[in-house]
């Protein structure tokens, strides 16, 4: 099937491969962002402001998948994996947030076994 057929103009048959498609983007995005915040947020000392649009973009990005996450786990959801995917992302993206979305206090060794978890390379 044309990945490039729009929702608009997709056929009944054609929407699976529509979903699909929307869904890889909003994963790609999540992959990107979580690695823009590696770069920006975790590997340097941000500006207040800086960390506070992290915090914000995180937000969102939290609300998307858990949405998008909600939908795939419907039992009637034709493609399975993307259950397993999004669920993936949701949890690298709830563990980063306790480190880094909320003030708080944590110690160097908490620090880095988050890391090792969320970026095992």
């Amino acid at each position: 099937m044309n990945a490039a057929v729009a929702a608009g103009s997709a056929t009944p048959a054609q929407l699976p491969q529509v979903l699909a498609n929307q869904l890889n983007a909003v994963l790609k995005m999540c992959d990107d962002f979580l690695e823009q915040q590696r770069r920006q947020v975790i590997e340097t000392e941000p500006t207040p402001e800086k960390a506070a649009e992290f915090r914000l973009a995180h937000k969102w990005m939290m609300r998307v998948v858990r949405t998008l996450h909600a939908q795939v786990s419907d039992p009637d959801f034709p493609d399975r994996e993307f259950v397993q995917i999004l669920g993936g992302r949701l949890m690298q993206l709830e563990e980063l947030w306790q480190v880094f979305g909320e003030p708080h206090t944590m110690t160097e060794v908490e620090a880095s076994k988050v890391l090792r978890a969320v970026f095992p390379e």
